[in-house]
């Protein structure tokens, strides 16, 4: 056993204090997390690689009238809807004020997902397609809702972000 004299046990016992409250105040630091993630990162990423040629940006009344979303609810979003009726493609994001609002939110993004199906099934099948194999994803306070045939990389994206 090392015996250390009165004053350099104190500075001994500093030390490791100091170093044990470094390591615990760094712990978490290794990878990002919602907590680290910013919407402006997630965002600024998502609309650099996805293909919005077949969609133009929204406002907060297409998130009510799309979607029956109360744009109150977030802090934050955007959205890019379809340039044209016969077209599919569209993009959600969205990050929640409350994470308690993100299962109804969820449920009406399926609900807008049901009515694309239907409505594209019979009259356009390579839209259809898209739709069927859209994105639908969420991570604590976010949501990614995305149909472009590029929709998988983007989803893939996303994740990366809360990895």
């Amino acid at each position: 056993m090392v015996t250390l004299q009165k004053g350099k046990t104190l500075k001994f016992i500093t030390i490791i204090m100091a170093l044990l409250f470094f390591m615990a105040s760094t712990a978490g630091c290794s990878t990002k997390s919602e907590a680290n993630t910013s919407f402006k990162e997630i965002s600024d990423s998502i609309i650099q690689e996805a293909d919005l040629s077949a969609m133009q940006a929204g406002e907060g009344s297409n998130l009510q009238k799309f979607y029956e979303i109360d744009p109150d609810k977030l802090e934050n979003y955007i959205i890019y809807t379809p340039s044209a009726n016969i077209e599919a493609e569209e993009l959600v994001l969205l990050q929640v004020k409350d994470v308690e609002d993100m299962k109804d939110i969820e449920d009406k993004i399926e609900k807008r997902i049901a009515s694309k199906a239907d409505s594209f099934q019979e009259y356009l099948p390579e839209e259809y397609y898209l739709v069927e194999n859209c994105v639908l994803k969420t991570e604590g306070e976010y949501l990614l809702f995305l149909v472009a045939s590029d929709a998988d990389k983007v989803g893939e994206l996303f994740e990366e972000f809360f990895k």
